[in-house]
């Protein structure tokens, strides 16, 4: 198994949400914003998480009291540029960085932690 302590997270969430119809990371699904879902999962197999937020910031209105990560930076353009962002931001002291997508909500702790395990195992 990995060690908590030598994992950290990228949370994706600089997206336009353009066939959606908007930042559906933003979109409350079950009283929360579905990026704090991605978030509260990270946290619980990760010993750091980055967010990434779009360009423009937070949708007018929202809050961001429940974001729970260590540093939060902004997206660039295209979604590997997000990445890059967000990889910038995790200490070089991580030995093993996850990248999720904040608008996949659903994605458990326990599938965090097979990806883990298959890292740990040589994948």
């Amino acid at each position: 198994m990995v060690a908590k302590e030598r994992v950290w997270a990228v949370i994706v969430a600089a997206g336009s949400g353009s066939r959606f119809g908007g930042p559906k990371q933003f979109t409350q699904l079950g009283g929360r914003a579905v990026l704090c879902w991605s978030l509260e999962t990270a946290r619980k197999v990760c010993a750091g998480v980055v967010l990434v937020l779009p360009p423009e910031g937070f949708p007018l209105g929202w809050q961001s009291g429940d974001l729970d990560a260590d540093a939060t930076v902004v997206g660039g353009k295209t979604r590997s540029a997000s990445v890059r962002e967000g990889l910038c931001a995790v200490p070089q002291s991580a030995e093993i960085i996850v990248v999720h997508d904040a608008a996949r909500p659903l994605a458990s702790a326990g599938l965090f932690t097979l990806v883990l395990e298959a890292l740990a195992d040589g994948a």
